[in-house]
């Protein structure tokens, strides 16, 4: 796929018997709302294949639209799942994907992100590889690695409690925002927030 492509539909489905590869936009965002209304919510991307490929100019986006002024909330996000092979996946080709949710007196709910495996994931999450909603990978319910970075990209890991175990660094940088769901733990031996990075936690 090159350029933009915009698709107004609830639902763009791809199949695709060997490689997909995406150096340009797939899009099924939610629109902005009318007059005093909210934003509509993202749609839904499915792709099949047997691996995926492109580059950081590859983007998969779902968003909820924008409330056009009060009292609209924003819409949810939509979902994104790319069914490719965990045998076939050796590594994350670039492409990114975002199910933010929109904005308004009330925001809308982060969309979903569903991938088979967690070859995606690796010590240095960034180039807003995620830019909103909740990575959902099946039996993916922690994560144990040495050290761990993340800048400039914004996810949630999971949808039920996670744990994350860092041995030794944990950094976030400008740019970072990471959530847990409720009930999860993070430890690390050393956390650092860096060039106005925030962590926030919040109350069930």
């Amino acid at each position: 796929a090159a350029g933009i492509r915009q698709v107004r539909r609830i639902l763009v489905r791809i199949d695709v018997l060997g490689v997909a590869t995406l150096y340009g936009t797939i899009s099924a965002r939610g629109t902005k709302g009318l007059s005093n209304s909210g934003g509509g919510a993202g749609g839904a991307i499915l792709i099949n294949c047997d691996r995926l490929d492109g580059g950081t100019n590859g983007l998969l986006r779902v968003n909820g639209g924008r409330s056009q002024n009060w009292p609209g909330g924003g819409g949810a996000g939509g979902r994104i799942a790319v069914n490719y092979n965990p045998a076939s996946q050796t590594g994350n080709p670039g492409v990114r994907f975002s199910a933010q949710y929109g904005t308004g007196v009330m925001n809308g709910e982060p969309g979903v992100i569903y991938l088979p495996s967690p070859v995606f994931l690796s010590s240095l999450v960034g180039d807003q590889l995620f830019m909103g909603g909740r990575l959902v990978i099946p039996g993916f319910s922690g994560w144990t690695l040495d050290s761990l970075a993340f800048s400039n990209c914004a996810v949630q890991l999971g949808t039920n409690a996670f744990q994350l175990t860092v041995t030794n660094e944990f950094r976030l940088f400008a740019g970072a925002s990471l959530t847990l769901p409720s009930g999860s733990s993070i430890r690390c031996g050393n956390l650092v927030l860096t060039n106005n990075a925030s962590l926030a936690v919040y109350a069930d």
